[in-house]
């Protein structure tokens, strides 16, 4: 997508070892979630939320409320 791409990146506060990148081009969001350890983590509540899934690891739904072990799961929020 043009805003995964092109978009201006930001880095929301995550507690270990979580990593979130958000990109964002004219009203497109795509939000990507990796969790860089081994042991599946909660995500902070409303993260995901709104965000529909476009690639994922391992099976998700359209809000995750976790993330299993180095997974990745990355969204798109069309506004």
């Amino acid at each position: 997508s043009e805003a995964l791409r092109l978009g201006d990146v930001s880095f929301p506060d995550m507690p270990g070892p979580l990593l979130a990148i958000r990109r964002e081009l004219n009203g497109s969001k795509v939000l990507c979630l990796f969790n860089l350890g081994t042991e599946e983590v909660a995500l902070p509540a409303d993260l995901a939320s709104g965000y529909d899934c476009l690639i994922a690891s391992e099976a998700s739904d359209r809000s995750p409320n976790t993330l299993p072990g180095l997974a990745v799961w990355i969204g798109r929020n069309s506004g």
